[in-house]
């Protein structure tokens, strides 16, 4: 037998010639447009915490890359607002269990301090965390932003 499926993931079409297939590949490209919307959605992840900080009056003011093996960045966030001046620090740290090259196609959760991270464990002074577990990632993102200008409204006051 031979079956082929071309899928046009742009424009979500599929086209199948997998005789009465339609139900297996209507679920396949279900499942590929899942997957490629959470792919996406990692790839761009910093992008979209930049654009979510600058849009709530933060401004990324540094970027550590050279961390420890368990974080991969650092960056430090300044209010451009209201408590002009409030810095928190943004740590990106990298699952724990993973073993490869690249740390940065790694991140498992993204906590923002007062200040830097002693190590991965450190909670003392986190504000809030951004779970990078599959899904509902613009809504995470979202509560994320909010913790921080709660803290920041607090401290004007």
């Amino acid at each position: 037998m031979c079956y082929s499926t071309l899928i046009c993931v742009k424009s979500n079409e599929y086209f199948c010639d997998w005789r009465g297939s339609a139900l297996l590949t209507a679920l396949f490209v279900g499942n590929l447009r899942d997957y490629l919307d959470s792919a996406a959605a990692k790839k761009n992840f910093r992008d979209q915490i930049r654009a979510a900080l600058t849009r709530s009056g933060w401004q990324v003011v540094q970027i550590d890359g050279e961390s420890d093996w368990w974080a991969d960045e650092h960056w430090t966030i300044r209010s451009a607002t209201q408590a002009y001046g409030c810095t928190l620090v943004v740590s990106f740290l990298v699952d724990p269990q993973y073993d490869g090259p690249r740390k940065s196609s790694a991140i498992w959760e993204i906590p923002v301090g007062t200040t830097r991270l002693l190590d991965r464990l450190d909670d003392e002074n986190r504000i809030a965390v951004l779970g990078m577990q599959k899904g509902h990632f613009a809504e995470k993102l979202d509560s994320f932003i909010l913790e921080m200008n709660r803290h920041r409204d607090l401290l004007r006051g």
